[in-house]
């Protein structure tokens, strides 16, 4: 299958939509003069030891249960790895502030399974119909199942529609390369080690999970990820995974942007 590696052009358009307030951005794939520009994006939505407080509050706005956040991100020399590996697709959302590009958008997509899924694991027939199982075995037979890895939006753009545009752009350009589903996991806090002790405190990322069920997603287990640190500090974190339809999901994700934008279809 000839898929492009992630600054290809071909892996989008150049599609611009309108959002709310009149705003015009642009989706595009992402290029190796955006690194910077990424990196400094992506620390916009890292955890860190000063704003950790505030997201493992529930009543914060930007809790982890309402805005989610990423434990780690990369820095320069990381993200240009990545983006040479023919594997990873990468999409940047960018809009224009006083006559300057500013990347305030960015999903990650891999071409492989990698560890989520394990090897002895099938879909269950109380989750799925027996056509549905049938479609993901031929799928994960003809590696047509990718990984969407990871997805992040600028928290001054929350609620603007953004997050369904730039998905939709990616799965529908995946999808006509004949790719049949997508599997997501969505990282859960389950609690924090303190010296010998380990206090629970779980705290799902809700928002994430109900953004993805609009389009389709469906929890179908729960993985084991690495503990994770911020700071002095270590959280136990679990991930629940979630396996979307990509005809189906499509579908879904043009209806919501319609709704939401009013993009520049072709």
């Amino acid at each position: 299958m000839d898929v492009h590696i992630a600054f290809h052009k071909d892996m989008s358009s150049d599609r611009k939509y309108s959002i709310s307030g009149g705003k015009e951005i642009l989706i595009r794939a992402a290029h190796f003069t955006d690194i910077p520009q990424i990196v400094c994006f992506l620390k916009s939505v890292q955890i860190t030891p000063e704003n950790l407080d505030a997201k493992l509050s529930i009543k914060s706005k930007d809790s982890f249960k309402n805005s989610g956040g990423f434990f780690v991100v990369w820095n320069v020399e990381e993200l240009s790895c990545l983006m040479q590996d023919a594997k990873n697709l990468i999409l940047v959302v960018v809009a224009n502030e006083e006559g300057e590009e500013v990347i305030c958008g960015f999903l990650w997509c891999r071409l492989a399974l990698d560890s989520i899924l394990v090897s002895d694991w099938k879909l269950q027939k109380e989750i799925f119909s027996e056509e549905r199982i049938n479609k993901y075995n031929t799928a994960l037979e003809k590696n047509l199942i990718f990984t969407a890895v990871e997805c992040a939006i600028h928290p001054n753009s929350h609620g603007d529609g953004i997050s369904f545009s730039i998905i939709y752009e990616m799965y529908n350009w995946l999808w006509k390369k004949g790719f049949l589903f997508s599997v997501l996991q969505v990282y859960r806090i389950l609690g924090e080690y303190r010296g010998e002790n380990f206090i629970k405190g779980e705290m799902p990322n809700e928002a994430s999970i109900s953004h993805i069920k609009k389009y389709g997603a469906v929890c179908i287990k729960k993985a084991v990820v690495p503990d994770q640190t911020i700071g002095n500090r270590r959280f136990k974190v679990s991930a629940d995974v979630f396996l979307l339809d990509l005809e189906n999901a499509v579908k879904r994700l043009k209806e919501l942007v319609s709704k939401i934008t009013l993009g520049k279809e072709e």
